[in-house]
């Protein structure tokens, strides 16, 4: 290992010290105990400040998250999240060494050699927001399919209308990669239509522990569904080959390297921290999200901050979503960059302030920038339809326009949710707490949901439930607890929790509005409820009171997505 300091412990203060131009710090203990980190947050590796001069508990300014330095943990988040350290050797005559950890590069493993492609060897072709069909040989790989309808319930409506021919491209493909779970990658609309096509489709998904993309796929009827190891090469032919990469940011995402005659595609996804920020030094294609605006965060908390704290946070997520893009640039020096996974829009009427509120970045200030920081790298702002060819680097295809909102077709698809709305066990609040309890989420923690109608004007019910003892209270407990409250449109709540769906679907589909004390974001508990849900639905099978489903022993869910 590479020795990064090598300090004396006498010159080291009790607390935290910043050492190698503020890139590593150390932290000594009151009975000499000696840790050490890279000053890299582990959520988009901003770098952290000491809350104050003595203490153990670092900061970063980026999104707030905050970290115990004496346990390598987490406290903002909260759920016990934590961080790698250095290794630290102190010798017997007091001298403290920090050595560096190994950079992970699974991609150089059976290094192949690059040869020279020709013109329609290696095409991408842009469907729709992180859908991309991959071209390599004689092999077409598709990335997250979302097509067709709303995801985040009905919260985010696709920017542009696809190519006509998207499902015949998909029935056809060799590959499709599923990168996690949020519904605009895992779409079931678009899925449920392949599925009508066709089931033996190869899909190679992450292979969380959770299985929490194997699982619905798995439900909506495919056949062929390979949970691929992180870092490994997935052979397609000698040419072609594929590894799924993933972000450590501590929650399920991926990202995809494709490889064609050694050239390379990176895409990123959605990836805070994709492979604890070491990226290839070198790719053709880089595919990155650039957009911001997609989480519910922080427009939806109008209780909690005001519109001036609001603004200034969507300004600073904004600005460090064009960054975010801008270094990945920097860091794969790609002959092609293309901005990516970013076309919604909060489209329905009922969403008009969300509109209005949390805006995105545009592909053309992007543009500006990538003029001014790398003038040798082709940027390609692609449209539903159009083609890069690899090769030659030329664009073609029809440069489609902006969907109207005539053409969503609001009705059809709200008319699901508001039938999940009166589905029987979810109108009375002992079927909430059999939610819960299959849900089987413990921890000191309060949930006030307070059900509304889609304007979040009119209550429809409200209650709290507290995780600890597993029972709705009509009070807060004496206790310190973690509260939390959710002004959340009835219909959309319950057609999540009569579908088994995950609560991201809530959360960024901006379906509630949100509150909290402390002033905490809670790790696990969005964790479980967007990841490690149990697999039959508790409608499916009798629940006696008391009990919670083992979601390692129920193998699969009778009922679809």
């Amino acid at each position: 290992m590479k020795k990064l300091l090598e300090l004396n412990l006498d010159d080291i203060k009790v607390g935290l010290s910043f050492y190698a131009k503020r890139t590593v710090i150390v932290y000594r203990g009151e009975q000499n105990q000696v840790r050490a980190l890279k000053n890299i947050c582990r959520h988009q590796g901003g770098q952290f400040a000491a809350v104050d001069a003595h203490s153990c508990n670092l900061r970063c300014p980026n999104h707030g998250w905050q970290l115990d330095v004496s346990k390598m943990e987490y406290t903002n988040p909260s759920g016990g999240l934590k961080h790698v350290e250095l290794p630290v050797e102190v010798s017997s005559t007091g001298v403290v060494s920090v050595f560096e950890l190994p950079q992970i590069k699974p991609w150089e493993v059976n290094l192949r050699p690059r040869t020279a492609i020709k013109a329609q060897e290696l095409v991408m072709r842009f469907y729709s927001h992180a859908c991309m069909e991959i071209k390599a040989g004689s092999h077409t790989i598709f990335t997250d399919p979302w097509l067709e309808g709303p995801c985040c319930v009905v919260g985010w409506w696709l920017e542009h209308q696809p190519p006509a021919d998207w499902l015949k491209s998909l029935v056809e493909s060799s590959v499709i990669y599923i990168s996690h779970n949020h519904s605009d990658h895992l779409h079931p609309h678009s899925l449920q239509l392949l599925a009508e096509k066709r089931r033996d489709n190869l899909f190679v998904v992450p292979a969380y522990q959770s299985r929490s993309v194997e699982i619905p796929l798995l439900n909506l009827g495919f056949t062929n569904v390979l949970p691929l190891p992180f870092g490994v090469w997935h052979e397609l032919d000698e040419q072609t080959r594929l590894m799924i990469l993933p972000d450590t940011t501590g929650r399920d995402d991926s990202g995809l390297l494709v490889e064609y005659k050694g050239h390379l595609v990176l895409n990123t996804v959605d990836c805070s921290n994709l492979n604890d920020g070491v990226l290839p030094e070198t790719v053709d294609v880089l595919l990155s999200p650039f957009s911001g605006a997609s989480s519910g965060f922080p427009v939806c908390w109008e209780e909690l901050y005001s519109e001036a704290k609001i603004k200034e946070i969507v300004d600073r997520n904004l600005h460090l979503s064009l960054k975010q893009f801008t270094d990945a640039v920097k860091q794969t020096k790609p002959k092609f960059a293309v901005p990516f996974a970013g076309y919604f829009r909060a489209a329905h009427p009922d969403d008009k302030r969300i509109a209005e509120t949390n805006p995105k970045n545009s592909q053309a200030e992007l543009g500006e920038q990538m003029s001014a920081l790398f003038p040798e790298v082709q940027y390609w702002p692609p449209s539903a339809g159009a083609t890069l060819d690899c090769a030659t680097g030329a664009v073609s295809g029809e440069l489609d326009q902006e969907r109207s909102l005539e053409s969503y077709n609001f009705d059809r698809y709200l008319r699901e949710v508001e039938d999940d709305a009166l589905f029987a066990p979810l109108q009375s609040l002992e079927g909430i707490r059999t939610y819960f309890l299959w849900a089987n989420f413990s921890a000191n923690q309060v949930l006030h949901v307070i059900e509304t109608d889609n304007s979040f004007t009119t209550i429809v019910r409200q209650f709290m439930y507290d995780f600890l003892t597993q029972e709705f209270v009509t009070e807060r407990p004496s206790r310190k607890h973690q509260y939390s409250r959710m002004r959340v449109r009835s219909a959309a709540f319950r057609h999540v929790l009569r579908r088994g769906l995950p609560w991201e679907d809530i959360s960024s589909g901006f379906q509630a509005r949100f509150y909290r004390e402390p002033d905490i974001y809670e790790f696990a508990f969005w964790d479980h409820f967007q990841n490690r849900l149990p697999i039959y639905l508790p409608w499916d099978r009798k629940l006696d009171a008391g009990h919670a489903f083992d979601s390692k022993t129920d193998a699969t869910r009778s009922t679809s997505l």
